[in-house]
């Protein structure tokens, strides 16, 4: 496979055997944060301008909009009505819209009557007309709607605790304001993810043309969130995009059978075989092929991901976990069905244990993280007939809104800090008959923004201003095989019109049967039709054998001894989805036959390597034997000399001990090598969590005298820190003689490094 190596990957092989720990420090996460459009005076000069724009005309339109905007504000002062149907505007008037209907019901436009009264002064006739989208593009009373576009907006208030990474309390007298922007569009991104254990399933391929509201849910009415100097958190720093989201959902599960699962969580420490670059190396794959991001389903609280989260932060890879149906559905003893869809307690009891499961670095959220996926395709199953009973679509609202304030729970309590990551809920592409539009997904999305705007409705009394985190921090997302044109025509169109800042993503997409060059190319060309649309996760890595059926044509790779019939058929995928994403797809074959990163350091592992006669793979194997060996390759040429004497040679002085030989002769060292003084043990930092505790619980037990394990200090915060510490007091403490290849391997959980190497670690435990 080296042709298809990256430069990312080449650098893996000068510090083969090690991954540079990740402070989690790092003052960007690559990915920005969604602010939704015209919410700060400050961002609006980071839109993407129309090409025939004008600075006079763009000027003056900021002028007009300040303007109309300040006089808005003086109306706003003035003593609302005490009534809870007082109308509010600019002209209005400030009477009850209660009385005297007959007269100003007759009188006046729907136009004066949205922007005075709101949705509630509005006959269901007119509701009908402005779900088309043109509530969202009515302009101010005497404003030029080509000028700007400006909307009055009723700021939702509520005695709940703020969440300190969204704003300063504010105030519980309703107050109103009106912004102004000019009609440009941004795209706009943060980071979000999700954990637990969740669980896949099948897509839902439904298109529809037509558009029906129903009483009982009001029209979308975004809030404008009112500007505080004091909260600098209401400004959230925008960080670099991360582009067009081209991502791959990931769920290796390792079996050939249909089977149910009692473990889903692949991206834990345990599953590095899998993903890590020792092993099996899906994370080098995924990127290699032009993706920038993974999408997960499986997530337990109780495992550690730290490890996978590093690996893909170290690839450039950006992560969206998912949280597990188990606390939703599946616990015998707590479900949110058994607390009547209330999920709060439930969610947070994962989310804490999630935070501290890798997820948070000194307060703050991974680099990696992008978006969180509360749940997956709910729709079909929070409960089962949430898309046809109105009141099993208020319980699936229900568990969402309260997990969403589960989860601003649980920031508070771990005090985070910095930069946040986005929330969402995956839908499916199915039509809900239940909720105020019948347009797949899109139904689904108006019912949880009405549930984040008036939870009450739903039952459930928030402990947080869910409105608030909602505008700031809750992006859509949806699941679907249905063609770019299909979803243009019957999806996008009318979600900008109910959506005017919160941007979109499809968690899972790929239509079988399709070619997928051109279904993925198209699909992502709609995102420079639609600004909001954030792109692609492709479904999926490898094939889903413990489904069966249908479920098994979605795969890029299939596990190994695929029947040859079928070799050009998956080649072909991961080939179409590369060339669509910019990257380069893996020699397939290759990816089944034994490789330099992952065979032991041992004869065996050797005669593996130089039996595929690959000068590439054998000085990858003995670059990572130099490293534990505690050297360094300082000369290209005179060991690519080296590796090509011994693939040729045969017969005895070609074996691995005499490899060994030849590197550690003191008298006559190769001059392309360096070995070092004061290489040290350390902990491999492609060794499993598992391996380095068990080894370090029995350097404890080996330790010379006056060296013990309680003396860490500090060194005790992590796994890594632990073996750091023990290997390196073990090693240092042995008879002189001595063969790190042996004595400093815990079965494969250490390696004798050099400084070169280990002071890339930045650890303070490391015997001196």
């Amino acid at each position: 496979m080296a042709s298809t190596e990256s430069t990312a990957d080449l650098e893996d092989q000068e510090n083969v055997g090690f991954v540079p720990q990740t402070d989690g420090r790092a003052s960007s996460h690559g990915g920005y944060q969604y602010q939704p459009l015209g919410e700060s005076a400050g961002e609006v000069t980071t839109a993407l301008t129309p090409p025939c724009a004008s600075w006079s005309g763009f000027v003056f339109g900021c002028l007009f909009g300040g303007a109309v905007a300040a006089c808005l504000l003086w109306y706003s002062q003035s003593p609302p009505s005490t009534s809870a149907a007082a109308c509010r505007g600019a002209g209005c008037e400030h009477f009850d819209c209660s009385k005297d209907a007959d007269d100003w019901v007759a009188r006046w436009s729907d136009r004066k009557k949205l922007f005075c009264c709101g949705m509630s002064c509005l006959s269901l006739e007119a509701k009908e007309r402005a779900s088309d989208g043109h509530v969202g593009r009515l302009a101010l009373p005497g404003a030029a709607a080509s000028m700007a576009t400006a909307s009055s907006r009723t700021v939702f208030t509520s005695t709940a605790v703020p969440h300190p990474l969204l704003a300063n309390p504010i105030p519980t007298t309703t107050t109103t304001t009106t912004t102004t922007t000019t009609t440009m569009l941004t795209r706009t991104t943060t980071f979000t993810t999700t954990i637990t254990r969740t669980s896949t399933t099948s897509l839902s391929t439904t298109s529809t043309s037509t558009i029906h509201k129903r009483q009982g849910l009001s029209l979308p009415d975004p809030v404008s969130i009112p500007e505080d100097s004091s909260s600098h958190m209401l400004k959230q720093q925008i960080q670099k995009p991360l582009g067009l989201l081209k991502g791959i959902s990931y769920c290796p599960v390792p079996t050939r059978s249909v089977q149910s699962l009692s473990f889903d969580d692949w991206f834990s420490s345990s599953s590095k075989p899998l993903w890590g670059p020792s092993g099996r190396g899906d994370l080098r794959i995924i990127r290699s092929l032009g993706a920038n991001a993974v999408r997960l389903y499986g997530n337990d609280p109780e495992l550690n991901h730290q490890d996978f989260l590093d690996e893909a932060h170290r690839r450039n890879l950006k992560v969206i976990p998912g949280m597990s149906d188990y606390p939703y559905s599946q616990d015998p003893e707590n479900s949110c069905v058994a607390s009547a869809y209330n999920c709060f307690s439930q969610i947070k009891k994962q989310y804490v244990q999630i935070l501290k499961g890798g997820f948070l670095i000194e307060k703050q959220y991974h680099p990696a993280l992008l978006y969180f996926i509360l749940i997956n395709e709910p729709d079909l199953k929070t409960p089962q007939t949430a898309n046809s009973v109105p009141q099993d679509a208020n319980k699936l609202a229900k568990a969402i809104v309260s997990a969403f304030d589960a989860v601003l729970d649980a920031e508070l309590e771990a005090g985070l800090e910095g930069p946040v990551i986005n929330f969402t809920a995956t839908f499916s592409y199915a039509i809900c008959s239940a909720c105020a539009s019948e347009i797949p997904a899109l139904g689904q999305m108006l019912l949880i923004e009405d549930a984040m705007k008036h939870p009450e409705k739903y039952g459930y009394e928030p402990k947080h201003d869910l409105y608030l985190a909602y505008r700031r921090r809750w992006i859509n997302s949806f699941n679907t095989a249905n063609g770019a044109a299909d979803l243009q025509d019957n999806f996008f169109e009318h979600y900008v019109r109910s959506f005017t800042g919160t941007p979109v993503f499809i968690g899972e997409y790929h239509q079988p049967g399709e070619p997928v060059l051109q279904q993925v190319k198209d699909i992502l060309q709609l995102a420079h039709k639609f600004p909001l649309f954030l792109g692609i996760s492709f479904f999926e890595y490898q094939v889903a054998y413990w489904k069966g059926g249908s479920e098994m044509a979605f795969g890029l790779f299939d596990l190994g001894g695929f029947p040859i019939s079928t070799v050009h058929y998956l080649d072909s995928l991961p080939e179409a989805l590369a060339q669509a994403y910019g990257g380069v797809a893996p020699d397939v074959p290759e990816l089944c036959l034994p490789q330099p990163e992952s065979v032991p350091l041992s004869t065996l592992g050797y005669n593996l390597i130089v039996a595929m006669q690959s000068v590439s793979k054998l000085k990858y194997f003995l670059r990572r034997l130099v490293a534990h060996l505690g050297g360094d390759v300082i000369e290209e040429d005179g060991f690519t000399s080296f590796a090509i004497a011994y693939m040729h040679g045969t017969g005895p002085g070609y074996q691995f001990e005499d490899v060994v030989k030849d590197l550690q002769d003191s008298h006559q060292p190769p001059p392309w090598l360096e070995l070092s003084q004061v290489a040290r043990c350390v902990a491999d930092r492609n060794a499993t969590t598992k391996q380095i505790e068990a080894a370090v619980r029995w350097g404890c037990k080996h330790l010379p005298a006056g060296v013990s394990c309680d003396k860490m200090g500090s060194c005790n915060a992590s796994h890594l820190c632990r073996g750091d510490w023990v290997f390196s007091r073990y090693y240092q403490h042995i008879d002189e003689k001595v063969d790190p290849l042996a004595q400093c391997n815990f079965g494969g959980a250490a390696i004798y490094a050099s400084p070169k190497l280990y002071h890339q670690l930045a650890s303070e435990c490391v015997l001196p």
